[in-house]
Protein backbone atom coordinates (compact mmCIF):
# COMPACT_ATOMS: atom_id res chain seq x y z
CA UNK A 1 0.00 0.00 0.00
CA UNK A 2 1.05 3.59 -0.90
CA UNK A 3 1.75 6.53 1.39
CA UNK A 4 2.27 9.87 0.56
CA UNK A 5 2.31 13.78 2.14
CA UNK A 6 2.90 17.18 0.77
CA UNK A 7 6.53 18.45 1.77
CA UNK A 8 6.41 22.63 1.62
CA UNK A 9 10.08 23.87 1.10
CA UNK A 10 11.33 26.83 0.05
CA UNK A 11 8.07 28.70 -1.34
CA UNK A 12 6.89 25.02 -3.08
CA UNK A 13 4.55 22.06 -2.70
CA UNK A 14 6.59 18.52 -3.51
CA UNK A 15 4.53 15.28 -3.35
CA UNK A 16 6.49 12.50 -1.67
CA UNK A 17 5.33 8.61 -2.21
CA UNK A 18 6.44 5.98 -0.72
CA UNK A 19 5.19 2.38 0.31
CA UNK A 20 4.14 0.82 3.67
CA UNK A 21 7.23 -1.22 5.16
CA UNK A 22 9.92 1.37 4.03
CA UNK A 23 12.16 2.50 7.03
CA UNK A 24 12.12 5.80 8.25
CA UNK A 25 15.22 6.90 7.33
CA UNK A 26 14.50 6.04 4.38
CA UNK A 27 11.65 8.19 3.88
CA UNK A 28 14.10 10.79 5.11
CA UNK A 29 16.80 10.09 2.60
CA UNK A 30 13.72 10.14 0.05
CA UNK A 31 12.76 13.58 0.79
CA UNK A 32 16.78 15.19 1.01
CA UNK A 33 17.07 13.25 -2.58
CA UNK A 34 13.67 15.04 -3.77
CA UNK A 35 14.01 18.37 -2.30
CA UNK A 36 17.82 18.19 -3.48
CA UNK A 37 19.15 18.51 -0.03
CA UNK A 38 22.35 17.47 1.55
CA UNK A 39 22.46 14.10 3.16
CA UNK A 40 24.09 15.66 6.53
CA UNK A 41 21.03 18.15 6.38
CA UNK A 42 18.98 18.05 10.04
CA UNK A 43 15.58 17.66 9.19
CA UNK A 44 12.34 18.03 11.02
CA UNK A 45 8.29 18.37 9.90
CA UNK A 46 5.76 20.63 11.43
CA UNK A 47 2.42 19.31 10.75
CA UNK A 48 -0.59 21.09 9.77
CA UNK A 49 -1.68 21.06 14.31
CA UNK A 50 2.14 23.27 14.31
CA UNK A 51 3.42 20.20 16.42
CA UNK A 52 7.23 19.39 15.07
CA UNK A 53 7.64 15.84 13.91
CA UNK A 54 10.25 13.74 12.52
CA UNK A 55 10.10 11.53 9.78
CA UNK A 56 8.43 8.31 9.82
CA UNK A 57 7.40 5.38 7.63
CA UNK A 58 3.47 5.54 9.07
CA UNK A 59 2.95 9.69 8.82
CA UNK A 60 -0.19 10.10 7.80
CA UNK A 61 -1.29 12.20 4.40
CA UNK A 62 -1.01 15.42 5.73
CA UNK A 63 0.78 19.40 4.43
CA UNK A 64 4.22 19.12 6.25
CA UNK A 65 6.38 22.28 6.31
CA UNK A 66 10.04 20.89 6.08
CA UNK A 67 12.38 22.58 8.72
CA UNK A 68 16.17 22.46 8.40
CA UNK A 69 18.04 22.76 11.44
CA UNK A 70 21.50 22.40 9.47
CA UNK A 71 22.02 25.88 10.34
CA UNK A 72 21.99 27.96 13.51
CA UNK A 73 18.01 29.33 13.22
CA UNK A 74 18.87 32.46 14.98
CA UNK A 75 21.84 34.27 13.90
CA UNK A 76 22.15 38.31 15.96
CA UNK A 77 19.69 39.81 18.14
CA UNK A 78 18.48 43.16 17.18
CA UNK A 79 20.52 46.47 16.65
CA UNK A 80 21.96 46.36 20.86
CA UNK A 81 21.57 42.60 20.75
CA UNK A 82 24.20 42.00 18.34
CA UNK A 83 27.34 41.30 20.46
CA UNK A 84 25.53 39.11 23.16
CA UNK A 85 23.40 36.84 19.96
CA UNK A 86 26.63 35.87 18.31
CA UNK A 87 28.70 34.74 21.32
CA UNK A 88 25.26 32.29 22.67
CA UNK A 89 24.02 31.12 19.14
CA UNK A 90 26.05 28.28 18.99
CA UNK A 91 24.71 26.92 22.62
CA UNK A 92 21.72 27.22 21.90
CA UNK A 93 19.28 24.04 20.91
CA UNK A 94 17.43 24.35 17.80
CA UNK A 95 14.82 26.33 17.78
CA UNK A 96 11.15 26.38 15.58
CA UNK A 97 11.44 28.98 12.76
CA UNK A 98 8.50 31.31 13.56
CA UNK A 99 10.59 31.26 17.36
CA UNK A 100 13.47 31.96 15.50
CA UNK A 101 12.10 35.50 14.43
CA UNK A 102 10.91 36.65 17.74
CA UNK A 103 13.28 38.76 18.63
CA UNK A 104 15.82 37.93 16.97
CA UNK A 105 17.21 38.87 13.20
CA UNK A 106 15.98 36.68 10.18
CA UNK A 107 19.17 35.14 8.59
CA UNK A 108 17.88 34.51 5.33
CA UNK A 109 21.05 34.10 3.31
CA UNK A 110 24.61 33.70 3.74
CA UNK A 111 27.33 34.56 1.20
CA UNK A 112 28.92 32.34 -1.43
CA UNK A 113 32.13 32.84 -3.60
CA UNK A 114 31.46 34.37 -6.99
CA UNK A 115 28.29 36.91 -5.78
CA UNK A 116 25.99 33.55 -4.85
CA UNK A 117 23.79 32.82 -1.95
CA UNK A 118 22.32 29.99 0.09
CA UNK A 119 19.19 30.61 2.04
CA UNK A 120 19.54 29.92 5.53
CA UNK A 121 15.98 30.70 6.84
CA UNK A 122 12.84 28.73 5.54
CA UNK A 123 10.22 31.18 3.46
CA UNK A 124 7.45 29.84 6.55
CA UNK A 125 9.93 31.77 8.61
CA UNK A 126 9.64 34.95 7.08
CA UNK A 127 5.74 34.83 6.37
CA UNK A 128 5.06 33.83 9.87
CA UNK A 129 7.41 36.51 11.24
CA UNK A 130 5.79 39.12 8.72
CA UNK A 131 2.25 37.67 9.76
CA UNK A 132 3.33 38.40 13.26
CA UNK A 133 4.39 41.96 12.46
CA UNK A 134 1.41 43.76 10.87
CA UNK A 135 -1.76 41.52 12.18
CA UNK A 136 -3.10 41.24 15.27
CA UNK A 137 -5.58 38.86 16.89
CA UNK A 138 -9.04 39.38 17.53
CA UNK A 139 -11.49 39.10 19.65
CA UNK A 140 -14.10 35.95 18.88
CA UNK A 141 -17.15 37.99 18.50
CA UNK A 142 -15.57 40.91 16.16
CA UNK A 143 -17.86 41.09 13.06
CA UNK A 144 -16.19 43.99 11.34
CA UNK A 145 -12.36 43.61 11.32
CA UNK A 146 -10.97 41.20 9.24
CA UNK A 147 -7.57 40.50 6.75
CA UNK A 148 -8.67 40.10 2.79
CA UNK A 149 -7.41 37.41 1.22
CA UNK A 150 -7.56 38.92 -2.35
CA UNK A 151 -8.09 42.29 -3.87
CA UNK A 152 -5.96 45.34 -3.86
CA UNK A 153 -5.82 45.20 -0.14
CA UNK A 154 -4.93 41.23 0.44
CA UNK A 155 -2.22 39.91 2.98
CA UNK A 156 0.03 38.30 0.09
CA UNK A 157 -0.40 41.85 -1.75
CA UNK A 158 1.09 43.30 1.00
CA UNK A 159 3.75 40.86 1.42
CA UNK A 160 4.75 41.27 -2.09
CA UNK A 161 4.66 45.20 -1.53
CA UNK A 162 7.30 44.56 1.10
CA UNK A 163 9.65 41.72 0.71
CA UNK A 164 11.58 42.41 -2.36
CA UNK A 165 11.17 39.82 -5.00
CA UNK A 166 15.21 38.38 -4.88
CA UNK A 167 14.26 36.74 -1.51
CA UNK A 168 11.29 33.83 -3.53
CA UNK A 169 8.47 35.31 -2.56
CA UNK A 170 5.69 32.65 -3.59
CA UNK A 171 2.18 32.73 -5.65
CA UNK A 172 -1.06 33.82 -3.81
CA UNK A 173 -1.85 30.16 -3.20
CA UNK A 174 1.34 28.95 -1.98
CA UNK A 175 1.60 32.02 0.21
CA UNK A 176 -1.25 31.02 2.15
CA UNK A 177 -0.60 27.59 2.54
CA UNK A 178 2.59 28.07 3.77
CA UNK A 179 1.28 30.96 6.34
CA UNK A 180 -1.82 28.37 7.56
CA UNK A 181 1.01 25.88 8.56
CA UNK A 182 3.29 28.88 10.18
CA UNK A 183 0.95 30.18 12.23
CA UNK A 184 -2.89 29.81 13.47
CA UNK A 185 -5.07 31.66 10.62
CA UNK A 186 -8.67 31.64 11.21
CA UNK A 187 -10.61 32.15 7.98
CA UNK A 188 -14.34 32.86 8.03
CA UNK A 189 -16.11 33.07 4.12
CA UNK A 190 -18.30 35.56 4.59
CA UNK A 191 -19.02 39.34 2.98
CA UNK A 192 -17.13 41.90 4.66
CA UNK A 193 -17.23 45.87 3.85
CA UNK A 194 -14.30 48.41 4.26
CA UNK A 195 -13.97 52.13 3.34
CA UNK A 196 -11.27 53.81 1.83
CA UNK A 197 -11.36 57.41 3.75
CA UNK A 198 -12.85 59.98 2.98
CA UNK A 199 -15.53 58.97 0.67
CA UNK A 200 -15.09 55.19 -1.32
CA UNK A 201 -16.30 52.45 0.38
CA UNK A 202 -16.53 48.24 -0.67
CA UNK A 203 -17.54 45.44 -0.18
CA UNK A 204 -14.87 42.27 -0.59
CA UNK A 205 -17.05 38.92 -1.74
CA UNK A 206 -15.80 35.31 0.11
CA UNK A 207 -13.59 33.88 -2.45
CA UNK A 208 -11.62 30.93 -1.83
CA UNK A 209 -11.44 29.98 2.09
CA UNK A 210 -12.86 33.77 2.76
CA UNK A 211 -11.17 36.93 4.74
CA UNK A 212 -8.35 35.75 7.60
CA UNK A 213 -10.03 36.64 11.59
CA UNK A 214 -7.01 38.96 12.20
CA UNK A 215 -7.04 43.20 12.01
CA UNK A 216 -4.01 45.10 10.06
CA UNK A 217 -1.44 46.74 12.61
CA UNK A 218 -2.82 50.16 13.60
CA UNK A 219 0.44 51.91 14.92
CA UNK A 220 1.80 54.29 13.28
CA UNK A 221 5.30 54.66 15.02
CA UNK A 222 7.77 51.82 15.88
CA UNK A 223 7.90 53.06 19.84
CA UNK A 224 4.57 52.68 19.95
CA UNK A 225 4.72 49.07 19.48
CA UNK A 226 5.11 46.94 22.19
CA UNK A 227 8.52 45.19 22.76
CA UNK A 228 8.54 41.98 21.20
CA UNK A 229 6.62 43.87 18.21
CA UNK A 230 9.50 46.04 18.06
CA UNK A 231 12.19 43.42 18.35
CA UNK A 232 10.30 41.58 15.35
CA UNK A 233 10.03 44.39 13.09
CA UNK A 234 13.82 45.67 14.22
CA UNK A 235 14.51 42.04 13.01
CA UNK A 236 12.88 41.77 9.52
CA UNK A 237 13.46 45.03 8.57
CA UNK A 238 17.46 44.49 9.28
CA UNK A 239 16.97 41.14 6.98
CA UNK A 240 15.44 43.11 4.10
CA UNK A 241 18.04 46.23 4.72
CA UNK A 242 15.72 49.21 5.80
CA UNK A 243 15.41 50.57 8.97
CA UNK A 244 12.28 49.67 10.86
CA UNK A 245 10.75 53.35 10.23
CA UNK A 246 10.93 52.97 6.67
CA UNK A 247 9.35 49.45 6.33
CA UNK A 248 6.45 50.89 8.71
CA UNK A 249 5.67 53.82 6.50
CA UNK A 250 6.17 51.45 3.11
CA UNK A 251 3.27 49.45 5.41
CA UNK A 252 0.30 52.02 6.08
CA UNK A 253 1.56 53.91 2.24
CA UNK A 254 0.56 50.64 0.96
CA UNK A 255 -2.81 50.08 3.14
CA UNK A 256 -4.31 53.65 1.96
CA UNK A 257 -6.14 54.08 5.41
CA UNK A 258 -8.14 50.50 4.79
CA UNK A 259 -10.43 50.46 7.69
CA UNK A 260 -12.76 48.16 7.92
CA UNK A 261 -16.75 48.22 8.11
CA UNK A 262 -19.65 47.31 9.15
CA UNK A 263 -22.69 46.54 6.74
CA UNK A 264 -24.64 49.20 8.54
CA UNK A 265 -21.76 52.20 7.89
CA UNK A 266 -21.51 50.51 4.28
CA UNK A 267 -25.76 50.62 3.86
CA UNK A 268 -25.59 53.85 4.64
CA UNK A 269 -22.98 55.15 2.74
CA UNK A 270 -24.16 53.41 -0.51
CA UNK A 271 -27.68 55.56 0.45
CA UNK A 272 -25.79 58.87 1.24
CA UNK A 273 -24.47 58.01 -2.85
CA UNK A 274 -27.74 57.94 -3.80
CA UNK A 275 -27.53 56.85 -7.85
CA UNK A 276 -23.96 57.07 -7.48
CA UNK A 277 -21.87 53.86 -8.23
CA UNK A 278 -19.87 52.47 -5.77
CA UNK A 279 -16.39 50.97 -6.52
CA UNK A 280 -16.04 47.36 -5.70
CA UNK A 281 -12.64 45.60 -6.40
CA UNK A 282 -12.01 42.93 -8.94
CA UNK A 283 -11.28 39.23 -6.87
CA UNK A 284 -7.71 39.13 -8.38
CA UNK A 285 -6.49 36.44 -6.90
CA UNK A 286 -8.00 33.11 -5.13
CA UNK A 287 -6.66 31.18 -1.83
Amino acid sequence: MKRSIELLHAGTSTTLTWYDGTSDMMVEQAAKALLRLPEAARLLLRDEQGDVVPFAGCLPHAMYTVLDYSQPAATLSAVNEASEATSSTLSKPPVRPDEAATPAMLSLFRALPGNKRQRTAPISAIIACFIDIFTVPISADDVINFVPNHGPFALHSLYSALVPAEYDTPDATSFYKIASSAVVLDRQRAMRYYAIPPHRTFVLPPTGKGPILRAYLAARRVDALDADARKRLLGLSAALFATAEELLARYHAFLQNFTPISKAAYSKAQSQAGDAQVDQPQATELS
